[in-house]
């Protein structure tokens, strides 16, 4: 958002849904979006998927992290 009020323009990507049904009105309500925002689908297991998003941009922020279904755990006894 600061971004934006700073008046950069401003791409984004959000998590591909198989459907696009993904609500990112959170986003395109913001002030200037209309004129500065673009969305983009990505996935974080296909890289290839950010290129339209980066295409020439001078800075890039890498905010997002995978999820993975199986969690493993390591218990530590510090006794």
């Amino acid at each position: 958002m600061r971004l934006l009020e700073h008046g950069y323009s401003v791409r984004t990507t959000v998590r591909f849904n198989q459907e696009h049904k993904r609500d990112v009105s959170f986003l395109t309500n913001l002030p200037v979006a209309s004129e500065r925002l673009e969305i983009s689908y990505a996935d974080l297991n296909d890289p290839e998927s950010f290129d339209p998003a980066i295409a020439g941009c001078t800075g890039v922020f890498h905010v997002a992290t995978s999820t993975y279904k199986k969690l493993s755990y390591v218990i530590v006894s510090l006794s």
